[in-house]
């Protein structure tokens, strides 16, 4: 078999079982671990599958959960310079809501140094490096535990939100739609983030430029609910007239205006 026609019966393979090991992969088609690893390199940059530790995931469902560590290599540098913009926007005092996303967890190390923060979110792992990074003041919402995005779901969660509330929300989405508005994977996801969006003032969304155009399963926002939009450059004309319509901040890192202008007066010059 040709590599091509082998790559082909991998990315089927993939596809009908929706998660496989390097080694089962291997094994199916009596070849070394090496070569499938190889074949998996180039399948996800063809944008066939998405690899994950020890092996691959498949990528074609609106619905489907993709695994953090799979999110979090997907466009990290861009998530990097979301984050830090995001990060831009909180000050000392602020108390701030964060989804379970890998754009989100990216700007929590940009908090470091901002005094008297409290933090809530449904991610472990954001919850974790929000622990240490700006030490006390963390608040982890209960309920469904999903192994393979380490966030917590379903209505305990929703009333654990509806106890606070917070002066800044920050979001990330699978898509972004002129037409369709902000769009997640899961019913839980964008119900939960919806309770989020009640609970706070202000709610920022951090979205790299990767999920403009696409649509997902579940609606969780219109535009018009969105405060400001952080995202690594300019969208589609549609997209940015929609935005305009919306009345929608956008920040990008080739912005002239600094996300400064965005805060509160008397936060300014207080990070």
């Amino acid at each position: 078999m040709f590599a091509v026609e082998r790559r082909m019966e991998v990315a089927a393979l993939v596809a009908r079982r929706r998660r496989a090991s390097v080694h089962e992969i291997a094994a199916h088609f009596d070849v070394s671990e090496a070569t499938i690893r190889r074949d998996l390199d180039q399948l996800e940059i063809a944008g066939r599958i998405a690899r994950t530790y020890g092996g691959a995931v498949a990528i074609d469902s609106l619905s489907s959960e993709i695994p953090i560590d799979v999110r979090t290599r997907n466009h990290a540098d861009e998530k990097r310079a979301i984050g830090r913009l995001g990060a831009e926007l909180v000050g000392p005092g602020d108390t701030i809501m964060l989804d379970a996303s890998t754009t989100t967890l990216a700007m929590v190390e940009h908090l470091r140094g901002i005094d008297n923060l409290r933090a809530i979110t449904f991610g472990l792992r954001t919850a974790e490096l929000l622990g240490s990074v700006i030490g006390g003041g963390v608040y982890l919402c209960g309920g469904e535990l999903h192994p393979s995005t380490l966030s917590v779901t379903g209505y305990q969660a929703e009333e654990f939100v509806r106890n606070y509330y917070a002066d800044k929300l920050f979001i990330s989405a699978r898509a972004v739609s002129a037409t369709s508005g902000v769009m997640d994977f899961s019913d839980a996801d964008a119900h939960l983030k919806q309770a989020m969006m009640a609970r706070a003032t202000t709610t920022i969304l951090l979205v790299d430029s990767s999920k403009f155009g696409a649509h997902a399963f579940s609606t969780v926002t219109e535009l018009d609910q969105i405060d400001t939009l952080i995202t690594d450059r300019q969208p589609s004309a549609e997209i940015l007239a929609a935005l305009e319509k919306a009345q929608v901040d956008l920040v990008t890192p080739s912005s002239a205006r600094s996300t400064k202008a965005l805060m509160p007066a008397d936060k300014v010059g207080m990070q």
